[in-house]
């Protein structure tokens, strides 16, 4: 992208995990508990000091390796162990509860495993209230692992434990672990999470896994349900890095989240699935002595840094009323990977920010604060409620890589409409959904680009900047605009086409250039068109180009390939031919109907605050103004191309327009057709013929433009001969 400027991504710093060497031959110390004793065997020697009370157990190791056996059953035990050396914990069908306090309690700066035996079910409980101090049911202040091949089942009673805790870090390399309830957070670290096998299911009254460090899953199955408000079912102040296994996160609470991630979220490979049902809240605040609200978002991803998709199967489900897909405050590369995100909340009713102005929440499928590249993989984004948006960028949007043809399959669905949020006449103030848009340039170099919007005021691909194809197949049915800049569009490749159910193909505030590509355009009746740019240079180089609509912009006279624009009536389905001697420049089936009237408003009349026409707008026969505004002059030196005849009485000072009063997004039109083609098989000075009514047979066809087709019969309705000095014909 030429002037392009990219935001720098920076990389949070990883936490090293602990290394766990292979276990050498162990001292065992055996506790076999019964009811509210225990039976202690003592193997370690010396250094083990076993201090006992009924069923609870106190260890002071001073020796490293040393193996703890815990099995039978007890409704008032537990067992702590304080060592600086490394130990195991190996769970022998234990079904422990203390009624005091925590189960499990390692006061040990060093790495501690817990081990499930293989084939044993295990059970640790603890106390409603504690009378003792205690984060959380199993606890240690130094590194935590599971491994073995056993179950294990966490009953969290505490009102204000976590289920488990470590000061330090906390790993699951295997096992069938399962949290069944926690009043607090299911797991919870001081440092970070890494789960590289096993099974863990978590159900909880708060987040399921929170990392002060990072959240790293490379394997296994990860389980989390969520029903409580403000919660996340994995959070963490660091990364959050997705290699492996399969992740399922499932969260119904108000305002909650399924990934909340301080630094990067990264997803290289494995399955994550998400499935949110919660509403997006709006809190009320005050700044002083004036009240407003703030809303409070539930969202599938809320990652505070850069997203990285390079791999793997992502899936989102959001019913929330405002829901978010994914929100990055960074920038998003996709290189990889299957995503599909599916949003169906609606959005929020009008309320006041704290600027004191009018604004709704609506939903996402995915918002970048920064830049969007998506070099390759599949994505697919629909969303069905009001206001809502696909892909929208706060810098610039980049899909495929220039020179490879390979790049990404994105499709966008928009079905919401827009929807009133404040104001009045001239004043009123809609929030209009949109598929994908970006505040910063639009550049799209490869891939398959599919986008569709169904409901009123809903565009679809549009740029706040300037909007850039160097190639690909991009296909876009709108409602509204389907491509739209503010600035400038460039065409240099690619096989584009676009159908507005209600307004322009192509629209741009600025000026439109076309150097190349195959290029199908059809705005509705007059007034949109297939080409819109104002009355700003349209320069066509290269390409084909074939735009209907009521009316067109007219190819600037530096243009270097011809032009021919014909206006006339045609039934949708019909195949009209342009015909050059014995070459046919364009055989093409008309898409919709274009037939004689004036200016139709949509069903059910115009919308909200566009019924009003301008002070002093004085319409004749329902289509065009009175002669131009008063004071309008024509651009220096502008001659209407040769072979131009204006209707009578119409003043063509200035009208680089042809077939209608000017455009404006006024709704569905009606009125004769106009018909730009643009080849560079046209030849100044030739003969041509337009026909109508052929029937064809063979070639092959993008969107109704066929090539290598076979042509018989029809019915000659024009005859005429290009411009020999001008770059564009016009044939009425």
């Amino acid at each position: 992208m030429k002037n392009a400027v990219f935001r720098i991504i920076t990389f949070c710093a990883l936490h090293t995990f602990t290394a766990y060497a292979d276990k050498p031959v162990m001292d065992q110390v055996s506790l076999q508990y019964s009811e509210k004793s225990v039976k202690i065997s003592n193997g370690a020697g010396s250094g083990v000091t076993v201090r006992q009370d009924q069923a609870h157990v106190t260890v002071i190791a001073t020796k490293a390796d040393v193996e703890y056996v815990l099995s039978g059953s007890t409704d008032d035990g537990s067992l702590k162990i304080e060592s600086d050396y490394p130990f195991t914990v190996t769970l022998n069908n234990v079904d422990m509860t203390n009624t005091k306090g925590c189960a499990l309690e390692f006061t040990s700066k060093t790495p501690g495993s817990i081990n499930l035996k293989e084939g044993t079910e295990n059970i640790l409980t603890d106390a409603p209230i504690y009378e003792e101090d205690g984060k959380s049911l199993l606890y240690g202040s130094g590194p935590i692992r599971f491994e073995g091949l056993g179950k294990l089942t966490i009953n969290g009673k505490g009102s204000k434990q976590h289920a488990i805790c470590s000061k330090s870090e906390i790993t699951v390399e295997s096992g069938n672990i399962t949290v069944a309830s926690a009043s607090k957070d299911g797991i919870h670290t001081g440092e970070g999470f890494r789960m590289n096998g096993g099974t863990l299911s978590i159900a909880g009254e708060s987040d399921g896994i929170d990392a002060d460090g990072q959240v790293e899953i490379h394997g296994g199955a990860l389980t989390i349900r969520s029903t409580a408000d403000d919660v996340n079912a994995i959070k963490c102040k660091g990364s959050c890095l997705v290699q492996g296994g399969n992740v399922e996160l499932t969260v119904s609470g108000d305002q909650s989240n399924g990934i909340k991630a301080g630094g990067n979220t990264e997803i290289d490979g494995g399955s994550v699935k998400l499935t949110l049902s919660g509403a997006t809240i709006l809190e009320a605040m005050t700044d002083g002595q004036i009240p407003y609200s703030d809303p409070a978002y539930s969202k599938a991803i809320d990652c505070g840094e850069n997203l990285f998709i390079r791999g793997g199967e992502l899936t989102i489900n959001h019913t929330g009323m405002a829901g978010k897909g994914i929100c990055v405050d960074g920038n998003a590369h996709i290189e990889d990977g299957k995503i599909a995100i599916r949003i169906d909340g609606g959005c929020s009713e009008s309320y006041t920010d704290e600027d004191g102005k009018s604004d709704l929440a609506s939903a996402d499928a995915l918002k970048v604060t920064g830049d969007v590249m998506i070099r390759g993989g599949t994505l697919f984004m629909a969303c069905t409620g009001n206001a809502a948006d696909g892909l929208t960028a706060g810098g610039i949007i980049e899909l495929g890589t220039a020179g490879d043809d390979n790049g990404p399959e994105i499709e966008v669905i928009v079905k919401g409409k827009r929807v009133l949020v404040g104001g009045q006449g001239r004043q009123t103030d809609y929030a209009n959904a949109k598929a994908i848009k970006a505040n910063g340039n639009v550049e799209i170099n490869a891939g398959q680009i599919s986008v569709k919007t169904t409901q009123e005021g809903a565009e679809g691909i549009e740029s706040k900047s300037a909007l850039t194809i160097n190639g690909g197949t991009i296909e876009v049915i709108a409602y509204d605009d389907c491509i739209n800049s503010s600035k400038s569009i460039t065409i240099n490749n690619g096989n584009i086409y676009c159908f507005s159910e209600r307004n322009d193909g192509i629209d741009c505030n600025g000026p439109i250039e076309i150097n190349g590509g195959l290029i199908v355009s059809s705005g509705t009746g007059m007034p949109e068109e297939g080409f819109d740019c104002d009355n700003n240079p349209f320069r066509i180089n290269g390409g084909i180009l074939v735009g209907t609509g009521g009316r067109t912009s007219s190819p600037s006279t530096e243009s270097t390939q011809s032009a021919i624009i014909y206006s006339g009536e045609c039934e949708a389905d019909s195949l009209l031919t342009i015909r050059m001697g014995d070459e046919d420049l364009l055989v093409y089936k008309i898409p919709r109907n274009y037939a004689a009237g004036g200016f139709a408003p949509p069903d059910g009349g115009m919308p909200d605050g566009m019924g009003e026409r301008p002070e002093g707008f004085m319409p004749r026969d329902g289509r065009r103004p009175e002669g131009p505004p008063e004071g309008f002059a024509p651009p220096e030196g502008f001659t209407p191309p040769e072979g131009f005849t204006p209707p009578e009485g119409a003043d063509t000072r200035g009208n680089h327009r042809f077939g209608g009063p000017p455009g404006g997004g006024m709704g569905e039109g009606s009125g004769p057709m106009t018909l730009l083609l643009s080849s560079s098989a046209i030849r100044k000075g030739a003969e041509c013929t337009i026909v109508t009514g052929a029937t064809v047979t063979g070639g092959s066809e993008f969107h109704g433009v066929y090539n290598g087709a076979t042509l018989s019969g029809g019915e000659t309705v024009k005859t005429f001969t290009t411009s020999e000095t001008s770059p564009t014909t016009v044939v009425n």
